[in-house]
């Protein structure tokens, strides 16, 4: 009895070890192939990570393959123009054929929606008939599986896979899956960074063009009134000036004597002050436009007077704090005398801010 009782006990320890033998063998297959799995699709990631089409197409077709399943969607999520955020099927495998359509489901609606709204993982693997077909649009078939998975980064939702198939998921199979989609979600993250930060510079590089083009067209304007004011007597200013069109430039101008006093100024120029035409032929310059720059030795007008040649600045108006360019150019008489300065301004300070935040 003692020597039946003894064999009995050696093999049930065998048994016992054959099974946790096989269990242990069983467990470093799957983190073998959760390991070499993560590690081809953090490649993947790597040689697409430039666009979210390529991405969307290599990531779905690849998952398939890897977990035997036989339909997947990418749907990725965006934004309308009136703000509301959507799901678009960027990608859908069917039985291993790509299958190309345009989807669009509304956030919170369906399976993707919910997905998405409780940052967690659904699977089901009790699917009603033509269930799959009404709440995903995958395709025809009826799977006995389905696997929901957030693109979830830091609390963010940037997308979600969605796999069905006809065998059972493991548990470590939608454990790696949910790994898969922590770097999809990060890749997507980057790639939409580099987009905005493209689309910004690319910005800056228009109105830095148009802010060049605009100082060209008014260093051709100063050149022909100068042109003009070459000609023209202190008497004769104002109405010489209206003849010419100066009434039509944009940007606000305005005439003065020596002392500063106000002899002309544009309806831009009435715009830009808020007073009327009427309280500017009586005011001096820096009492109507005061900047930082008014009374003091930075005075382009004053230095245009003095060096009589054309002064330009950057500096900003005190009661509104608005930036402004500034063109100081002297006016002479038929003598060549001075006898006055006109002032051009350019209100630029929408484009600087515009630059500085895309910068």
């Amino acid at each position: 009895d003692v020597l039946g009782t003894s064999l009995m006990t050696m093999r049930e320890n065998l048994v016992k070890a054959q099974k946790a033998d096989k269990k242990r063998k069983k467990e470093d297959e799957q983190r073998s192939w959760t390991t070499q799995g993560l590690a081809k699709f953090a490649e993947i990631l790597r040689n697409n990570s430039a666009d979210i089409k390529e991405i969307s197409f290599s990531i779905i077709s690849n998952l398939i393959k890897y977990l035997d399943a036989n339909q997947g969607g990418f749907f990725l999520l965006n934004t309308s123009e009136d703000g509301e955020k959507y799901f678009s099927l960027e990608a859908s495998i069917a039985f291993d054929r790509k299958k190309y359509s345009n989807k669009r489901i509304e956030w919170g609606v369906g399976l993707i929606g919910r997905c998405a709204l409780e940052r967690e993982t659904i699977y089901m693997t009790e699917i009603p008939v033509d269930y799959i077909n009404i709440t995903s649009g995958l395709g025809d078939a009826n799977p006995s599986s389905l696997l929901l998975i957030p693109l979830n980064l830091n609390d963010e939702i940037f997308g979600v896979i969605e796999i069905a198939s006809f065998n059972k998921f493991e548990y470590y199979e939608i454990e790696f899956v949910e790994k898969v989609g922590e770097s999809i979600a990060s890749t997507i993250s980057s790639v939409q960074i580099n987009s905005n930060t493209k689309y910004l510079l690319e910005q800056s590089k228009i109105q830095t063009e148009e802010m060049r083009a605009q100082e060209e067209e008014l260093r051709q304007n100063l050149e022909e009134m100068q042109a003009t004011q070459e000609e023209i007597s202190k008497s004769k200013i104002a109405a010489e000036i209206a003849v010419n069109n100066i009434e039509n430039i944009r940007n606000p101008i305005i005439a003065m004597d020596t002392d500063f006093n106000i002899t002309y100024i544009n309806e831009a120029g009435l715009k830009f002050s808020g007073v009327t035409k009427e309280i500017a032929l009586q005011s001096k310059c820096y009492d109507l436009w005061k900047n930082k720059h008014c009374n003091t030795s930075d005075c382009r007008c004053a230095m245009a007077m003095s060096s009589r040649k054309e002064e330009t600045a950057k500096t900003e108006i005190i009661s509104s704090g608005a930036e402004i360019l500034y063109i100081g150019s002297p006016i002479l008489d038929d003598e060549g005398k001075v006898i006055g300065v006109i002032e051009e301004i350019i209100d630029f300070a929408k484009i600087i801010n515009t630059l500085d935040k895309t910068n």
